[in-house]
């Protein structure tokens, strides 16, 4: 008699999810240098089983590069300072880790034109002030030629010989400006107190600026100068001699170094202020560099070093010397002021602590049974991770506050409860939390797509959307309706585009939905797809924007001893997580009402979730 004692073995089956930068040597031995969800390959498991991965790779490549011109002067970018043309590049890291290589195509076109003049007099001791000014700039015809005569009027004139008549006593600066035919860039040269004019009409009022130069301020700021008023003046500002075109005003705001004054003209008499000097004090953003390592669950700590030479410094983490030492993850940054009190901020400084590398977000989007927006991610095959957090933009831009919590071994699919999709779009990050107790850097965030709606015309309805953004797509589509529940697709419009107007819709109610689709595929449970996001829906019904209505209830909530689990929808089972995601009960549903005892749970919060229906319900037991 044989027995058999047979022990059938699983081949088993993964995803590695993998970024990053540039290129990726993988297991096969193949390196890839775009984004790969289909490559696979079979090893053997411990059970003697094949087992076969699925790469998930996503290659972030930040290169890129623009083009810009300037006439003559100096190109301030970053720390760096260009004054000639030529392709100049600089390498900054992201957030996601991976160095960015921008390329900066210059053009610097001359403005060394070197415009000259001389006039047949100077000096009248009567009327008429009647002066011949000849023009004696080389190359002529390349150029454009403004005369600006100091009395507050001005000649354009490409001839030779150019003729003026001042018609009251004073000292008149005089400035020929050259324009470049092609380049539009300009040269010019003021002689002052060049026509001195007396024994005629003299102006009996004053032109004065009430701010004493020189004045300076930081680069990115304004200054506004005032001068003088009365109700019968007129004003013409200059700078660096030249008419100042459309500022006839007794203010100017300055945004440009450079040498101001101002013509005041009473009944025609023009009166020219005193040269008032204005500068604009560049400080250059700070760098971070760093010495030492945090070795993962081990310990250490990294110096952040900032540029020197700085007045003041103010890290991010509170410190105020120009370096600091950290040994937790996180993106730090340094403000610094100069001598003239200009301030400004580095690039973020990413230190991962964990032994994990940064995560990332699949989609973020409208969850289709509670109407919630539910953030979606794909763990990667590993050991080494206990929980994933997700973290919310607050009500200040760009500052997150952690809002949630899923266990490794649960779905990777968290829905935010208290979100509201048809008030505002949402911003999201995540982070994962190592089995040593360390958390990683926050992710790039994700933000969620805010859709609204208006009446057009002749019955059309006008669709406006909020882009979506933290990954890379190409199209969005658009979804119509005569229910929530019997919308289908529409059209698809360009992801450069965010308004769209529905020229025919059906009669009565319609309804709308926007969606984005990631390319690469978002796959926490393999029989159920993530990769789209769906904007929250709107209608022409009345009092507005309309939701889904939800079709599943808990009650009640807080509660002590039990739940009551309503539906209108059919659906078999529940679970009961903790706020971490660890399930610690689960059981069947009893047609359209099913009490849950709750007696056996510590005072807490919960979520009690229906996979059939991707949805999840926040409670509180106390």
């Amino acid at each position: 008699i044989v027995t058999l004692n047979l022990t059938i073995l699983n081949n088993t089956n993964g995803t590695d999810v993998i970024s990053a930068c540039d290129n990726y040597t993988w297991i096969d031995g193949t390196t890839y240098y775009s984004n790969n969800n289909t490559a696979t390959y079979t090893l053997v498991n411990s059970q003697g089983c094949d087992s076969v991965v699925t790469l998930n790779l996503t290659i972030t490549s930040n290169n890129y590069s623009f083009y810009d011109t300037i006439c003559g002067g100096f190109y301030q970018w970053n720390d760096q300072t260009y004054n000639s043309s030529g392709i100049y590049t600089q390498v900054f890291e992201s957030a996601n880790g991976c160095d960015s290589i921008v390329t900066l195509n210059l053009t610097v076109h001359p403005t060394n034109f070197n415009p000259s003049f001389y006039s047949n007099q100077q000096l009248f001791t009567a009327p008429p002030f009647a002066v011949q000014f000849i023009n004696t700039t080389a190359n002529p015809s390349n150029y454009n030629f403004t005369w600006y005569w100091g009395d507050g009027t001005y000649t354009t004139s490409n001839n030779p010989s150019v003729f003026h008549e001042y018609l009251t006593n004073g000292s008149y600066n005089v400035t020929l400006e050259a324009s470049d035919n092609i380049t539009g860039c300009t040269d010019e040269i003021t002689l002052s107190d060049y026509i001195f004019t007396t024994g005629g009409l003299s102006c009996t009022h004053s032109a004065i600026i009430n701010q004493a130069g020189p004045i300076t301020a930081c680069s990115g700021q304004s200054v506004v100068l005032s001068c003088n008023s009365s109700p019968g003046f007129t004003y013409q500002w200059r700078k660096n001699g030249v008419y100042i075109s459309g500022n006839n005003n007794d203010s100017l705001i300055v945004t440009q170094p450079g040498t101001y004054a101002v013509i005041i003209s009473d009944n025609g008499c023009p009166v020219s202020s005193s040269d008032v000097l204005v500068n604009f004090s560049i400080i250059s953003p700070p760098q971070i560099s760093s010495t030492g390592t945090i070795q993962p669950c081990i310990g250490g700590s990294v110096t952040l070093n900032a540029t020197p030479g700085y007045s003041t410094y103010q890290w991010s983490n509170g410190a105020t010397s120009a370096s600091t030492s950290v040994n937790t993850s996180g993106s730090y940054t340094v403000q610094v002021t100069n001598t003239n009190g200009c301030s400004a901020v580095s690039n973020p400084f990413v230190v991962n602590a964990s032994i994990l590398p940064i995560q990332n977000i699949c989609v973020i989007g409208v969850d289709s049974a509670s109407n919630n927006l539910r953030v979606v991610w794909e763990k990667p095959i590993t050991t080494v991770i206990d929980s994933f957090f997700i973290y919310k933009e607050t009500n200040v831009s760009n500052v997150y506050l952690n809002v949630g919590a899923r266990h490794y071994d649960s779905l990777s699919v968290w829905i935010d409860q208290v979100s509201n999709p048809a008030l505002q779009a949402y911003r999201y990050k995540i982070t994962a939390f190592d089995t040593c107790g360390t958390e990683t850097p926050l992710s790039d965030f994700h933000k969620s797509i805010h859709l609204t709606i208006n009446q057009g015309v002749g019955g059309a309805w006008n669709l406006i959307w909020s882009h979506y953004e933290g990954i890379n797509y190409g199209s969005y589509n658009i979804y119509r309706g005569t229910s929530p529940n019997s919308m289908s697709l529409l059209t698809s419009i360009q992801s450069n585009l965010n308004s769209y107007t529905d020229l025919t819709p059906p009669a009565g109610n319609v309804y709308y939905q926007i969606e984005i689709v990631n390319p690469n595929s978002c796959n926490p449970t393999k029989q159920i797809n993530y990769s789209t996001a769906r904007s929250n829906i709107v209608t022409n019904a009345t009092g507005g924007i309309e939701e889904v209505a939800n079709t599943v209830r808990l009650y009640p909530n807080p509660a002590q001893e039990s739940l009551t689990l309503e539906s209108n929808i059919l659906f078999e089972r529940y679970r009961i997580v903790d706020a971490l995601g660890r399930e610690v009960l689960f059981g069947e549903v009893e047609g359209k009402s099913t009490i849950i005892s709750i007696n056996q749970l510590s005072n807490g919060q919960y979520f009690l979730e229906i996979p059939e229906l991707n949805k999840s319900i926040r409670f509180i037991k106390n």
